[in-house]
Parts: structure tokens; sequence; C-alpha cells
């Protein structure tokens, strides 16, 4: 006879095919061909290989949620990194002679709790992610990298010396130094620590504990220069969203200062008074643009979420200890002497002082500069407002 080529169609070529389908969806086809006989194929046939698909597609689907749940039982599904329990089974199994040197990095993400309160949890992931973008860029394919608790990050280096891991921590410094995402909060603050283990072997436990002391010396070692990176930070925002704010800040440090020393503040006092001059309306940053922006009354609701920047702010700085001694003065800067103001009505002496002087000149310095939604009032139109007031 004449030879045919394989997979070549003739007029006696037949194939017979059903979905392979998990209930209402179709992952694929299951397909039979005769090149011989057309009437190969019968109704039982059909019904066979229906049968045949179903355990077929079954037996896909398992295997395919079985890979799924070995990936996240190893992974953490915000980052796509490894989780805690990947790191400690890999740390059991490099922790042996064929692998020392062996290192361990700890990272801790400095200030999540801020962007998380000022701007929301999604905020907060997209730091953590980008974070785990940056890891990942300077690391090496056979380090193993974990996010291992919420703010935390751990990096396995395996045959790497102790000299190696402290330059390759600076690399990851300099990475987040030199990184230039917007908005600018998502810049990163990091705290860095890491072991080596030489030679000697040592419970791994107490290579994670040495390396997690070492990262938070090196956080107290550089809190005032993360501190400096908030304050820097959050300047720029509001600068951005309001060209208005910097002069603002800067006449507002003038005016509080002097008063400040009219009525006898302390040396400390007037130090919290200079920061509270530029943090009072932090909370600012969270308030909408077509809100902290509108050129003409606000709704009785868009008022409300507006009064909601001395709450923002307060919850800001709580959480940033240089920033904390003013938590109280930043909730408090909108109350009024005879309770009328807000956020909890506040009269008298019971508003903190720092509060009512920032309150003043505030009144004062807004009186005297001409904006969207107002004109500018002489001097002594607005002391004598203040006065009624």
């Amino acid at each position: 006879g004449i030879l045919i080529a394989m997979g070549t169609i003739t007029d006696k070529s037949i194939w017979l095919g059903v979905p392979l389908k998990i209930k209402s969806r179709t992952i694929g086809a299951m397909v039979v061909q005769s090149y011989t006989n057309p009437n190969l194929y019968t109704e039982k046939d059909t019904v066979l290989l229906e049968f045949v698909s179903s355990q077929v597609a079954t037996a896909i689907e398992r295997k395919s949620s079985e890979e799924k749940i070995k990936h996240l039982s190893f992974h953490d599904s915000l980052t796509g990194l490894y989780n805690r329990a990947y790191l400690e089974e890999e740390l059991e199994r490099y922790n042996f002679p064929r692998y020392y040197p062996l290192s361990i990095v700890m990272l801790d993400v400095n200030g999540l709790k801020v962007i998380n309160d000022t701007f929301g949890h999604p905020e907060g992931d997209r730091l953590l992610q980008h974070l785990s973008q940056i890891l990942a860029s300077v690391s090496r394919q056979g380090d193993i990298l974990a996010r291992i608790g919420g703010d935390e990050f751990a990096i396995l280096l395996p045959s790497t010396t102790s000299e190696q891991t402290h330059r390759f921590c600076e690399r990851i410094k300099k990475a987040c130094k030199q990184d230039k995402i917007k908005p600018i909060y998502l810049r990163l603050n990091i705290s860095l620590g890491h072991t080596t283990q030489e030679g000697e072997y040592k419970d791994i436990n107490s290579l994670l504990k040495e390396a997690d002391r070492n990262m938070y010396q090196d956080k107290l070692f550089n809190s005032k220069s993360r501190e400096k990176h908030f304050l820097e930070a959050f300047r720029i925002i509001l600068a951005e969203r309001d060209p208005h704010t910097s002069d603002h800040a800067q006449r507002l440090q003038e005016l509080a200062l002097s008063l400040g020393k009219r009525v006898g503040l302390t040396e400390y006092q007037l130090g919290n008074l200079k920061l509270l001059a530029l943090l009072h309306d932090i909370g600012k940053i969270g308030i909408p643009d077509s809100i902290l922006f509108k050129t003409y009354i606000l709704t009785p609701s868009e008022w409300k979420k507006m009064r909601e920047h001395s709450r923002i702010g307060y919850r800001m700085a709580k959480n940033i200890p240089d920033f904390a001694p003013i938590a109280q003065e930043i909730l408090h800067h909108h109350e009024h002497w005879d309770g009328t103001g807000y956020p909890e009505g506040l009269k008298g002496e019971k508003i903190p002082l720092l509060s009512r002087i920032i309150s003043v000149v505030d009144a004062y310095d807004v009186m005297q500069s001409r904006r969207p939604y107002k004109g500018e009032v002489s001097k002594t139109e607005a002391l004598k407002e203040i006065k009624r007031c």
C-alpha cells in the first residue's frame, strides 16, 4: 500500500474530542484520532471518553491545588518571598560545615505603622512589596529571602563571610537611599543587623536572636536619622500639595517662638513648640485634595472629613518617638477657649498650652495671608479679631 506520513489528514481521518472540565470551567480537551477508519468511534466511545476526561480533569485540578497549597505553605502571599516556616527549614538544612560560613541578615522597616495609620494599609502593603523587589534586585541567586513578620525580613546567605555580609548590607542601604519611588512616603528607611556562623555549630534560634539583636542596635543607633527621614518626607509631601505650607510653617515658627519666649516657656517647651509649628497640620496629608483645596464652602460631610486631620496627625506623631511629645498638642490645636473647637471640645486651660499658642499665631498668620478663598487682613484687624475670640 501507500505510506502516509503521520498526522496527514485524509478522507478517512476522524477524531473524537471532549472537554476537560472542572464544574463549569473548561481547562483543556482530550482528543483521540484515527487516520484510516472513519467509522471507528461509536456513541459508547464518546461516553467512555467523557468518563476518562472527567477523571483526568479531576487529577489535574488536584495536582494544581496541591502545588498551590505547597506554594502558600512556604511563601508570603503579599510579597511572594519565602515565609518564616521555610526560612527555619532552610536554616536547619544549611547549618552544616559544608555551607559555612553561614550568614543571616535581619531587616526591619521603620515607620510601617505610620504609613498604615496615615495612608491606609494598602499603601503599607505597597511599601513592603517595594522593599521585597529591592531586596531581590541586590541578592544572589542562591540567597534565601523571607518575610518573617509584619515589617521584618530575613535573608540567609550560605557560604558568605561576615565581611561579605557587611558589604551586602551596605548594598541594600545604598539601594534604599538611591530609591526615587513616588509618593515619597514609600521611600524606604530600614534597620539592618547580621551575624555569621563561622565554624563552630550554633543553635538556629541563637543565630536568629543574635542577628535580631544587632538589627535593634542599628535601629537605636540611627534613630535620629530615622526621625529626620520622616520629618523631611512629611515636609516635602505637604509642600508639594500646598505651596503656601512651607512659607506658612516658617512664619509660624518665628511667631510661635516669639510668643513662647514672652510667656516664659522653658527651652524644652520652645523646642517642642518649634516642632509643633512645623507639624501641627501634618494630618492634612490624609485629607483628599478635593476637600483640602476647595475654593468655596465645604459641605457638612466635607467639613467632618477635614476635621479628621487633627486625629490623623496625632496618630502619626505618637508612633514616631521624636514626635510623640507633641502628639497631644497636634490633636488639640483646633480647640477653642470657649469649648467650641474640635476634636474634643476642650475649653480654657484644659487645652494644652502649646496648642493654644499655635492656635493663636496660626489664626493671625492665616488672616494676614491671601488664599484662594479669602483676601488678606491688616495687622490691626487681625489682632482685633484675636482679642474678640
